[in-house]
């Protein structure tokens, strides 16, 4: 990615100095067909300049909150596992049973996907917390959940579980918005260098129907 994003300036200057050689040689400004100056050019070399910089600030952006997805990963995505198998232990004949997911989705799994299966399960335990306790003797309502959160055992509650779905959901909507960004500074980036292209083929074509090609800026162009 750091060649593609410098490999135009270099090339955008050579072309800029020679234009700028050529001008002094013929004693004139020289303007392609299109209308295009040696200061369009510049213009260009600027706004490429801030493309890039953009593309870079995207990508540092979409790092960061890959970071921040797999954080929100590591702390729902266990919690979800273990409310799924309190659930099949408490009542393993209940409808609320029957009808859990049959699996927690792994970690590299799309984001999207295992949050649907994360609410599937918020939604299960909201059902759980809501059944008449003569139903289930033993269900001690509301439903708890005992986990492991960083070495230290504790009761999770609906509300915690919860909370950690959110924070995953708001993750996965932050990633995709930095995806959509860095794909649209990707996409302004290429349109310059289109146009930065079509310049050098025809500023190309302007200097050697100007000088033979015994000439110093026939031969020198870039």
């Amino acid at each position: 990615m750091a060649e593609a994003l410098t490999d135009y300036i270099p090339l955008v200057e050579k072309f800029l100095t020679h234009w700028n050689d050529s001008e002094t040689n013929l004693g004139r400004a020289l303007v392609l067909d299109n209308g295009t100056t040696r200061d369009s050019l510049q213009d260009l070399k600027e706004e490429l300049i801030a493309l890039q910089n953009a593309l870079i600030n995207s990508e540092n952006d979409r790092q960061e909150q890959i970071k921040l997805r797999d954080n929100a990963r590591n702390e729902a995505l266990p919690m979800a596992k273990q409310v799924r198998k309190a659930v099949l232990g408490a009542l393993p004949s209940s409808a609320e049973a029957r009808e859990l997911p049959t699996r927690v989705p792994a970690f590299n799994a799309d984001a999207q996907k295992q949050l649907v299966v994360l609410r599937d399960i918020e939604n299960i335990w909201t059902r759980v917390d809501a059944l008449p306790a003569a139903t289930h003797p033993g269900l001690v309502l509301p439903f708890t959940v005992r986990v492991d959160l960083e070495g230290t055992e504790t009761d999770l509650a609906r509300s915690s579980y919860s909370a950690a779905v959110g924070r995953l959901t708001a993750a996965a909507s932050a990633l995709e918005a930095a995806e959509q960004a860095l794909k649209q500074a990707q996409q302004e980036r290429k349109k310059v260098t289109e146009r930065l292209k079509a310049v050098f083929l025809a500023y190309r074509k302007l200097i050697r129907g100007l000088f033979p090609r015994t000439s110093a800026l026939y031969r020198s162009l870039p």
